[in-house]
């Protein structure tokens, strides 16, 4: 394969309709940043881990998106052009796990998370149980992996507390939203109602940010700070109103749309390195240990 064959394989980078599988290690960077520390050998080799994990996951969920469903996708294209075997094609899928290894092991806590991670992402695809054709674990699992992805980050630098965790409730609200984003482009792309229909998926995007908001309202008497997501939910409800499903695709690669807001925990992340969640404002360790 070429290296854009490659990048496109592992959805390194948007191909047509498909979003990229790094888009998620922005949660490791929230979780660096709340942390207000920076360990440059753990973070870089940690962030490895997880993108192996997640690039790994994709070009599975994409290989048998295509063999069970008929999708089609960049490993279609592969695979129907016959520049490779159904079997390279999927022994492909696996390597990107290699950078498991760079996973350092001096605390268990983001070791467990990550072992979590890697057997949510490999389930959700797989056959036999394969939770994406589920209709509860189908929609749950994405935001579970942020939230896990996020918190893996955070625990690798430092310790639980309050604030951290009830972010890490506002981010599992968020992506419930994005899961319902999801849901809705591969309703308008592919008319597939096996799991929910058009106007049920309408009413959870409603739904979740005003949960948000009525969430952050209460964690707001804990940390002002959490006044942010009140306005950012506002912000997204307001977009709805003015909002057209035809659009979706267009909205789903533009993550500075309001409909997004995904600014929001950009600036949670510029806060929380200065200490606003708790920690010391930044340090920085420059050694890989």
């Amino acid at each position: 394969m070429r290296l854009i064959d490659i990048l496109f394989y592992y959805r390194l980078l948007n191909w047509r309709d498909k979003i990229s599988c790094l888009r998620p290690l922005a949660y490791t960077f929230l979780g660096y940043a709340l942390a207000a520390q920076f360990e440059f050998g753990l973070a870089v080799r940690n962030a490895l881990a997880v993108a192996g994990i997640l690039a790994a996951s994709y070009a599975l969920n994409d290989y048998f998106d295509y063999v069970l469903n008929g999708e089609k996708n960049f490993t279609s294209n592969l695979i129907e052009s016959r520049h490779l075997s159904r079997r390279r094609v999927y022994l492909f899928c696996w390597l990107p796990l290699a950078l498991c290894f760079a996973i350092p092991l001096q605390k268990i806590i983001p070791f467990i998370l990550l072992l979590i991670l890697l057997i949510l992402t490999i389930i959700y695809s797989l056959p036999g149980i394969r939770l994406k054709d589920r209709k509860i674990w189908g929609f749950l699992t994405p935001p579970v992996c942020a939230v896990i992805i996020y918190l893996q980050a955070y625990s690798l630098l430092s310790n639980f507390n309050v604030g951290v965790l009830m972010l890490a409730i506002l981010l599992f609200l968020f992506h419930l939203y994005v899961e319902a984003l999801h849901q809705l482009a591969d309703f308008v792309t592919d008319g597939n109602e096996n799991n929910m229909g058009e106007d049920e998926i309408i009413k959870l995007l409603n739904l979740f940010p005003l949960l948000s908001l009525i969430s952050a309202v209460i964690f707001s008497f804990y940390n002002l700070l959490f006044l942010l997501t009140v306005f950012f939910s506002v912000v997204r409800l307001l977009a709805l109103r003015k909002f057209n499903p035809a659009e979706i695709l267009r909205i789903r690669k533009n993550i500075f749309s309001p409909i997004w807001s995904i600014y929001e925990f950009a600036i949670y992340g510029v806060l929380g390195l200065t200490g606003c969640f708790g920690n010391s404002p930044l340090t920085i360790g420059i050694p890989f240990v």
